[in-house]
């Protein structure tokens, strides 16, 4: 097991922390801001490496019971360190890797648009098994924009897209519906009502007819199957079926039928009610 230093370096204490609280077992700690509000949360904020925190809140890391928002770039160290993380470091990884979610729909057995990654040259052969309509997608969600090629369109050149890529179908939707997955539960569902030529408007849905409340059921099996605990699965409805169709980092705030909810005020209340600790 990976151990994480904290007897070298700068040793400055935190403003307002006593010498037999540094140490103290059990504390919950976040490496984020996003729970600043949070009194009984230490809330350290993010650094270029574990070397830039002092002694005292390397620690503090030490000793969590729970760290909260590790970000990406810590949370694989902490959790070969042996430290529980929300959101862990899985959760982190699908929110960003389109290859990822694509194994993820694979493995699962999943309804899905036809789709395929290519590789290198590979590419080339895009144009033949992918005719427009269709969807040409990078791995990174967060450098790679979703590129739809409409069926009056030129196919750009395999040249120009992203190494790898990912081909998909362009399927026609009736309906879609949007799950925020927090925990193991279902928080919020929105749903759409799908038109041609218009902008998706979502509409926050109270008491779920029961293919969604099927499609919730399902949403959290699979959130907990995969260890992934902070997240948005959508679901498309075609003529035939509901097909998983994008799985997307969670909003700080949620439309409700009855207002907003704030997301990061329920994790820091489930915190507080010690409903993450399941398993510790």
């Amino acid at each position: 097991m990976l151990c994480l230093a904290i007897d070298s370096g700068r040793s400055l204490k935190p403003r307002g922390a006593n010498e037999g609280e540094t140490g103290e077992k059990g504390a919950v700690v976040a490496i984020a801001p996003f729970l600043a509000g949070f009194p009984e949360i230490r809330t350290l904020g993010v650094r270029p490496s574990i070397g830039d925190y002092t002694q005292w809140e390397r620690r503090w890391i030490r000793d969590a019971r729970l760290i909260l928002f590790p970000t990406l770039r810590f949370a694989l160290i902490f959790e070969a360190a042996g430290k529980r993380c929300f959101p862990g470091s899985f959760t982190y990884r699908y929110r960003r890797s389109r290859i990822l979610q694509q194994l993820f729909v694979q493995y699962h057995g999943l309804p899905a648009a036809r789709s395929r990654i290519y590789f290198g040259r590979q590419r080339a052969r895009i144009a033949a098994d992918f005719p427009p309509p269709c969807e040409l997608a990078g791995p990174d969600r967060a450098v790679h924009p979703v590129r739809r090629v409409g069926a009056a369109e030129a196919f750009p050149s395999w040249r120009t897209l992203p190494n790898p890529v990912i081909a998909r179908e362009s399927l026609s939707f009736d309906r879609r519906v949007r799950l925020l997955l927090v925990h193991g539960r279902c928080r919020g569902i929105l749903e759409s009502e799908e038109k041609s030529g218009e902008e998706s408007l979502w509409t926050p849905v109270d008491r779920p007819p029961e293919a969604v409340a099927e499609l919730v059921f399902r949403s959290e099996q699979l959130a907990g199957a995969s260890a992934i605990d902070d997240i948005v699965f959508e679901w498309g409805r075609t003529p035939e079926r509901w097909v998983f169709t994008d799985m997307i980092r969670p909003p700080k705030q949620w439309p409700l039928p009855s207002g907003r909810l704030h997301r990061h005020r329920l994790i820091g209340d489930l915190v507080r009610q010690n409903r993450l600790f399941a398993g510790l």
